[in-house]
This record gives C-alpha cells, structure tokens and sequence, in this order.
C-alpha cells in the first residue's frame, strides 16, 4: 500500500499493494472512483487485509479507521480518503 493524492484535477495512487496474495504487509483496498468528462469527480478507499489464504477481508471500524490514516500519511498532502 502506498501513497494516494490529488494533483490538480488528477487523482494519482502510487501502488493498492497485492490485492489477492500473501504479503508481508497485508494492508490493502479497494479504490472506487467516480469519473466525468473533465476527469475524477469523487473516490473512495475502501480497506482491506489480506489474510492466511491470500485473500483481502474487508475492514471496517477502527481497524479500517487505522489503514485509512496509514494512507493518508503516505503521500504529501494527501489527507483521508
């Protein structure tokens, strides 16, 4: 999992990590967005771990809390998102 950022009107993510296989960092996600005719209007991170079988488990609650801030610490002035 890596940084994810807005540049001007484009949305730039740097890597979603292995989304179906094991790691020896299992955060993960799934990254949702919204495009117009101009570019990406919206997105949204959904996070996820991978777990003993290499397959990504959603997160919810403080656990997803806990990813979000990792990714929002990622990149230079990324934020939560």
């Amino acid at each position: 999992l890596q940084g994810l950022q807005t540049r001007g009107q484009s949305l730039i993510n740097y890597s979603l990590g292995n989304f179906v296989w094991y790691s020896p960092t299992p955060e993960t996600g799934l990254l949702s967005v919204d495009l117009g005719p101009s570019g990406p209007t919206g997105h949204q991170f959904s996070p996820a771990r991978i777990d003993d079988t290499g397959t990504p488990q959603p997160l919810t609650g403080q656990a997803a809390k806990n990813v979000l801030d990792h990714l929002a610490s990622l990149a230079p002035g990324a934020g939560r998102c």
